[in-house]
């Protein structure tokens, strides 16, 4: 189940767009002939740029949303305006199909997708609307409609023609009035001031605030308000016009009603066929926005420098890219551990997004792709509650995992993220590890999973296609007896021990008697928890006590490479940056960089790598 709403934050440009897009999803997305044939459509419109380019900017951003309209119609509840949206769009139609038969040559094979799938119905359409164009253009009035004012000819009716040669009097009359009014203030008619309509005072004249002193001391004129467009003034004689033409356009419109509504009655019956023109170029609208992903057969899910397309569009986000591999039966159960706020959940989501657009078609935020189809995603992300129906987070957290076992199957991709972590430890821990053996041996299917069950890495050594990825980070004095925690939001393979909570802590300034009585807790329990488990006397406890002595999540890594990291940093805080000029300051962090590179260690240069693959 795919909500509009999260692909709305995709950037797509209409909620056509988007309905469409749950739609495909929905009912296509897992037949391969009709991804096939998409994606063969998707790669003619990236080949030939000069018709992609022509069809997004040009000519589907002059219509309307056809299905808001349709629905309107539907409704009965259009007006004469709505008519003539529709009328414009209408006009436009026959250049769409001219822009793709114009490249006929250069489409060759896909060309036939493109008449198949656009041309023919967009011409069927046309030839549906024929009797409504022939109906507008009998019966609106196209000189009212560039004043914005949208009426029926006066020709229908004999008192409509009678009331209309009456407006056009009054309309003289205003003329000859605001000439005398130019003539009177000495300002230019037409530019200096003008004559316009507005809602609350009818006909009105209007000059800008630099020529407002002409209408000082001047009592033929009276001004009704400012703004920053300018001042508005009227005199006795437009006064008197403007109320006898609004007298006279009120009885216009109760005269034209008549007309209207059985226009209406008949635009109305147009309902069926716009919705049927509405979802044939939100169709054109999504293929022009996608791009072709690289295989559909396989059973491997490989994501080269994945991104999150939501969170790297944000202001001032460098997004650091990683990669992902999910193969069948022995790299399919990703145990991804590490910091808070280290990226797990924005890795296992990004994993999410990538599928759902490559299998749509869509561009990928990544260097490269291979995916397999999937029949569905199914993520445990977030956790709330909900009072009214009695149902708490702990509860709310079940029954969606619930449901994905009993939905997903082999070729399902599950997403979870924290499992267990709304009740205690040990319930948490035994849910979490029983449900993820679940998973990876019966159900087998694709999976992430993020966790700070940091036990849950020994899965690894149980199940063949279970393995251990972590998020990294740096630990360092702080020079207040504290230490500060620096996020890399990198993916390596291996497990973490550590949740580095108590740093977090730190971070947003606990007090330090606080972070000095967890630290103290944290170690009376890890302290009780090893001489536990080191009586134990099987073989357990010899894992258990591994587990509980990594001091940190990074121990493959050298110290050396740590301390170079660490005094990398500390050097660019010392920097007075601010009294350096822009050369000094590239000159500086040259220099810095390259004391760090020059050691040859193998830990900086890892992350060098990633850094450099991210830009």
């Amino acid at each position: 189940k795919v909500p509009s709403v999260f692909l709305s934050q995709l950037n797509f440009e209409s909620l056509a767009r988007d309905l469409l897009l749950v739609m495909q999803y929905r009912l296509e997305v897992y037949h391969v002939n009709h991804l096939e044939e998409r994606l063969s459509v998707v790669e003619a419109f990236v080949e030939i740029s000069e018709l992609r380019r022509s069809l997004a900017d040009e000519h589907l951003k002059k219509l309307p949303d056809f299905d808001r309209l349709s629905k309107k119609f539907h409704r009965k509840k259009a007006s004469l305006q709505d008519s003539y949206r529709v009328y414009q769009a209408i006009k436009q139609l026959p250049y769409i199909c001219e822009s793709m038969e114009k490249h006929a040559e250069e489409l060759e094979s896909n060309y036939n997708l493109l008449r198949e799938m656009f041309i023919a119905p967009i011409r069927q359409l046309l030839l549906d609307f024929e009797k409504f164009t022939e109906m507008l253009d009998s019966t609106l009035d196209f000189k009212m409609v560039e004043r914005h004012e949208y009426m029926v000819k006066c020709d229908f009716d004999p008192e409509l023609q009678r009331l209309r040669s009456k407006m056009t009097e009054v309309e003289e009359e205003m003329e000859e009035a605001f000439t005398d009014a130019a003539t009177q203030l000495k300002l230019e008619k037409g530019k200096t001031i003008k004559l316009e309509l507005a809602p609350q005072f009818g006909y009105v004249f209007r000059v800008t605030c630099k020529e407002e002193k002409a209408l000082r001391q001047n009592k033929r004129f009276t001004t009704l308000d400012t703004n920053k467009a300018g001042v508005r003034f009227i005199n006795s004689q437009l006064q008197q016009l403007s109320d006898g033409y609004q007298d006279l356009r009120a009885s216009y419109e109760a005269q034209q009603d008549a007309v209207v509504t059985e226009i209406m009655s008949i635009a109305c019956g147009y309902a069926e066929p716009m919705h049927t023109l509405g979802d044939v170029l939100a169709k054109l609208d999504v293929l022009l926005s996608f791009a072709q992903p690289l295989g559909t057969g396989s059973n491997l899910i490989k994501l080269d420098q994945c991104r999150h397309p939501c969170v790297e569009r944000q202001d001032d986000v460098s997004f650091i890219a990683n990669d992902v591999l999910l193969k069948k039966e022995e790299h399919n159960f990703i145990i991804v551990t590490g910091p808070n706020m280290g990226g797990k959940s924005t890795y296992i989501r990004q994993v999410g997004v990538a599928v759902l657009m490559a299998q749509i078609g869509c561009f990928v935020p990544c260097d490269s792709v291979t995916v397999t189809l999937v029949d569905a995603i199914l993520a445990r992300v977030g956790a709330g509650d909900c009072q009214a129906q009695g149902v708490s987070t702990f509860m709310a957290e079940m029954l969606e995992t619930s449901s994905i076992l009993r939905s997903a199957s082999a070729n399902s991709l599950i997403i979870v993220d924290e499992l267990g972590r709304g009740t205690s430890t040990y319930d948490g821990f035994g849910l979490a590890w029983a449900i993820s053996r679940h998973v990876a041996l019966e159900l087998k299917s694709a999976c992430l999973f993020a966790t700070h069950f940091h036990e849950m890495t020994s899965l690894a050594d149980e199940v063949p296609s279970a393995v251990n990825y972590h998020v990294t980070a740096l630990t360092s004095a702080d020079g207040n007896d504290g230490t500060s925690l620096t996020m890399l939001y990198q993916v390596r393979p291996g497990s973490c021990d550590r949740s580095f909570g108590i740093h977090v802590a730190e971070c947003v300034d606990f007090p330090r008697s606080v972070i000095n009585a967890a630290k103290r807790k944290a170690a009376e329990l890890e302290d009780s928890y090893v001489t536990g488990n080191a009586e134990d006397g099987d073989g357990s406890d010899r894992r258990k006590v591994k587990l509980v002595k990594k001091c940190s999540f990074f121990i493959l890594y050298t110290q050396s490479g740590q301390r170079i990291v660490q005094d990398f940093l500390h050097s660019v805080k010392r920097e007075k940056w601010n009294e350096l000029s822009d050369s000094e300051a590239a000159a500086k962090l040259s220099e810095l960089k390259r004391k760090a590179t020059d050691a040859g260690n193998e830990y900086v240069d890892g992350i060098l790598r990633g850094l450099k693959a991210s830009n």
